[in-house]
């Protein structure tokens, strides 16, 4: 089973398919690895997930200093992230292998 890293901007490196959100103007991106992981086993699905949502807080950070609330531009970022991220996390399930990259324009 091939195993290498999730980078962050969608895009699955076996299939080459990028995938990429644009909420702002320069680019951010995270990688994460799932090398370690056998994605057969419901824990480490829970790890790679727990994974992705830290990377997607990293790429769409939500806080600003001094604000109560969060940034629109950030939450719009977030969801369509995640949007990408479903698709693109089914795809390495089904794959048990490969990486993911995430990136957007915050």
């Amino acid at each position: 089973m091939m195993k290498t890293l999730i980078p962050l901007a969608l895009i699955l490196a076996p299939a080459g398919v990028p995938l990429a959100a644009q909420a702002q103007q320069t680019e951010a991106g995270v990688r994460v690895s799932y090398a370690d992981l056998d994605l057969s086993r419901a824990a480490d699905r829970e790890t790679l997930d727990r994974r992705l949502d830290r990377a997607l807080d990293t790429v769409c950070p939500t806080a600003r200093a001094g604000y109560i609330t969060q940034s629109p531009d950030a939450l719009r970022c977030q969801a369509e992230v995640r949007q990408q991220l479903v698709g693109a996390r089914q795809q390495a399930l089904a794959q048990r292998g490969g990486a993911i990259r995430i990136s957007a324009n915050p």
